[in-house]
């Protein structure tokens, strides 16, 4: 195989079936990739000329030949379909034998591979859920659990993120962030409320509840949430809260506490716990997503704060401005000289940047 080709392989178990993609180019096997269907009804060759379709027509990087798993009647039609698109000709076929055939087996093995690895880490998953469910005394399977957290840094306002896990996976597209807009002043407590109630007033409407609610914090946190539960009339979610000692969100020896409704004290799993190595990896993502949102937002407060009030300073020449010297307070310190080396920034920019900073009555920025 001196040429480019590219080299299909399919495993299938019921109605799960993993298409498996060897990609060789000038004989080398360049790069490999795995497509996961479920619930698939259609037969294999059905399912094959449709990955065909649907994968190779938008491509403008065609391979000179496709080695298929099982013959598909529409093979000759899609070759021809490349090969116009190509513009010159483009092979679909399915070998009976030779190192063709070989490489159609392989791809074939490195598809089981991949089924059963799957389907190895999807039962761990689910007897963690399993576990989760007993030892938690939770009333429902956490098939899909979302989690939250606050973050608040110096004073400056709030922001909470939801996190969501379905089947002990990160599930991003249903990830959400939130700025309560009701809290006044630094009261996590209030802004917690208010994102939650947020959160399931919609879902309630949407009849989009998760199983399972994880919020970052101790037993008050938990009442807090059970509270806002209870108003909304929400009875089919469990909730439990989630804190390190001393509310800590190092990585270091302090043990995990897991607060359960109507149980005064919290519960400890062991350090080895698969449930607990979970349960840490969806609030520290939580945590994780907060922290980002906070610093993004600050980040932008602070510039719009000090340089959107420079006159004769838009948009394009703050990017520039940014680009250039990295921070506000790099700016603030630029001489008139450094300051025209910026890209689009003129003398008389120049000097209402220096006028600004120098006659403002303010303290000095720390960023």
């Amino acid at each position: 195989m001196g040429h480019d080709t590219d080299v299909l392989g399919l495993f299938r178990e019921g109605e799960e079936v993993i298409l498996y993609q060897m990609v060789f180019r000038s004989g080398k096997l360049l790069e490999s990739h795995h497509y996961s269907f479920s619930n698939i009804a259609q037969e294999d060759h059905e399912l094959v000329q449709s990955f065909l379709l649907q994968h190779y027509l938008p491509k403008e990087d065609l391979p000179d030949e496709i080695l298929l798993p099982v013959p598909c009647e529409e093979a000759a039609s899609i070759a021809e379909i490349l090969s116009a698109q190509k513009k010159r000709k483009v092979k679909v076929l399915t070998p009976q034998r030779g190192n063709k055939l070989t490489w159609v087996k392989m791809a074939y093995e490195n598809a089981k591979a991949t089924f059963v690895t799957a389907k190895d880490e999807k039962t761990i998953r689910e007897k963690t859920l399993l576990e989760m469910q007993e030892r938690l005394h939770l009333n429902k399977y956490p098939m899909r659990i979302e989690c939250f957290d606050n973050s608040n840094i110096s004073g400056t306002e709030w922001v909470s993120s939801m996190v969501a896990f379905t089947d002990g996976k990160k599930d991003p597209k249903r990830y959400r962030k939130y700025r309560p807009k009701l809290t006044e002043g630094v009261d996590e407590y209030s802004a917690m409320r208010e994102v939650l109630q947020r959160r399931y007033k919609r879902a309630k409407e949407e009849n989009d509840l998760p199983d399972l609610v994880i919020v970052d914090g101790g037993k008050a946190h938990l009442n807090m949430a059970l509270k806002v539960f209870e108003e909304l009339n929400v009875i089919t979610v469990d909730v439990i809260a989630m804190a390190k000692e001393e509310g800590r969100h190092d990585k270091g020896m302090s043990l995990e506490q897991v607060f359960l409704p109507n149980i005064k004290d919290p519960v400890f799993l062991k350090r080895t716990s698969p449930v607990l190595f979970l349960l840490q990896r969806i609030r520290d993502e939580a945590h994780r997503v907060a922290i980002t949102f906070h610093r993004k937002r600050r980040s932008k407060a602070i510039v719009r704060s000090v340089l959107d009030d420079i006159p004769g300073i838009g948009p394009a020449k703050r990017k520039a401005l940014l680009t250039h010297f990295g921070s506000v307070k790099n700016i603030e310190k630029a001489t008139e000289e450094d300051l025209r080396a910026a890209k689009g920034i003129s003398s008389a920019n120049a000097k209402a940047i220096k006028t600004f900073f120098d006659t403002v009555d303010r303290k000095p920025l720390k960023q």
